[in-house]
């Protein structure tokens, strides 16, 4: 496959930036991409012209985290305690059925986007206020909710409208920051992941339970990385400690714990393929997996200089990867 790399500039360690994960199925526009830093900004790409083509501003901290709302709409959490949702001056109305397929790789081969100086506002639909700074958002599987999930660092959970700006339910059970949020793709439970070293397990709609149906321990780090299969309730976590575990989520069992090597922490992770995982390391490194047999099939090196922190797939052949550069 081919991946394109975006560069940021150098920023504090603690910091991440992110891309939207649904970008490839609810694109912006197409051919374009949104990413986030800690530099208060939100960027809009253009993989034609392989630049920055919008600066979203408004933010007043660093923005740890956004997602592409089912309604086409941006939607942004921050240090400074808000979530803010954008509606870009150029996009549509409605989405169409057109809109939502997938668009196909300007270019073949890999490239590096530098940042432009380009300064387009959007318009700023709304802005919600958070009891404490959001380190991560997640969209919920069914697109009529007008509902996202928003992890914090006050080690709770929580699910907004968007529409209504009404706060609908808020998780307790973490005694760390909430750094990953995953979900299945046609059900109700969603996952989480902390600096508490564990993962947890919550139905998202059934009645108003906001208790923990699971607690996921075995990690003996932060865990930084979530993927939900399709099947068998199958779970995927990534940590600090350099280890890849699959789960049985609903069980709480796990099957099988995966070393990544001496020096590769999954700060991210990403289902390339039904069987093939990537994942985004400390170790500036790209690595590829085979499920099957919980095998290393290969390792990208030396193409980012900074810890790999997000990955989104853009469509079959492409893959792009976030880093921050640290000097």
């Amino acid at each position: 496959f081919f991946f394109l790399m975006i560069r940021r500039p150098p920023r504090s360690t603690q910091s991440r930036s992110s891309a939207a994960s649904d970008v490839y199925k609810r694109q912006l526009e197409k051919g374009k991409i949104a990413t986030s830093s800690d530099d208060c900004l939100i960027k809009i790409w253009d993989l034609s012209k392989l630049a920055c083509v919008s600066t979203l501003k408004g933010h007043s901290a660093g923005v740890r985290s956004i997602i592409v709302l089912s309604n086409g709409m941006i939607a942004s959490g921050s240090w400074d305690r808000t979530i803010r949702i954008w509606i870009p001056s150029w996009a549509p109305p409605a989405e169409t059925k057109e809109d939502q397929q997938s668009f196909s790789s300007p270019t073949r081969h890999r490239r590096i986007i530098s940042v432009q100086n380009s300064e387009v506002s959007p318009e700023q639909k709304t802005c919600l206020f958070s009891p404490a700074p959001v380190l991560i958002l997640h969209n919920l599987p069914g697109e009529s909710l007008n509902a996202f999930l928003c992890g914090c660092s006050d080690y709770m959970l929580r699910i907004w409208n968007y529409e209504t700006k009404e706060l609908l339910k808020t998780f307790t059970g973490h005694t760390g920051d909430v750094l990953s949020l995953a979900s299945e793709r046609f059900g109700e439970h969603v996952v989480s992941g902390s600096s508490d070293r564990t993962v947890r397990v919550w139905s998202a709609f059934k009645n108003k339970q906001t208790s923990c149906l699971r607690t996921l321990a075995g990690h003996t780090d932060s865990v930084w990385s979530l993927l939900v299969l399709d099947r068998d309730s199958m779970m995927i976590s990534g940590s600090l400690d350099r280890t890849v575990k699959v789960w049985n989520m609903l069980k709480g069992s796990c099957l099988k714990t995966i070393s990544t090597g001496e020096t590769h922490q999954p700060m991210s992770m990403i289902l390339w393929k039904p069987y093939i995982l990537i994942t985004g390391g400390s170790d500036n490194s790209l690595k590829l997996w085979n499920l099957k047999d919980f095998e290393c099939l290969n390792t990208l090196e030396n193409e980012h200089k900074g810890t790999v922190h997000t990955l989104c797939k853009v469509d079959e052949m492409m893959l792009v990867s976030l880093s921050l550069i640290h000097i």
